[in-house]
């Protein structure tokens, strides 16, 4: 099975957090192709600008009608 990547900007606040595992969700507003086993290059943008770590997503949530679905969505992460 071939894994997709997917490479990332990410401030260097969170960045951080989701490299030491603090931070284990991540939103996003376009839909990727991505699916649980593919890779994730984490880019760390200014000042730093360095890609700094990768991780495997291990699950993936699509919200079609978000406003309508808010209170769910929140509970679920």
């Amino acid at each position: 099975m071939c894994k997709n990547f997917l490479l990332i900007s990410i401030k260097p606040e969170y960045a951080q957090k989701i490299l030491d595992g603090e931070k284990t969700v991540e939103l996003r507003k376009t839909r990727t192709r991505l699916k649980p086993g593919d890779i994730v290059l984490v880019y760390v943008s200014s000042p730093q600008q360095v890609i700094a770590g990768f991780f495997e997503v291990e699950n993936i949530e699509i919200f079609e009608n978000l406003p309508k679905q808010k209170n769910n969505f929140w509970d679920k992460i």
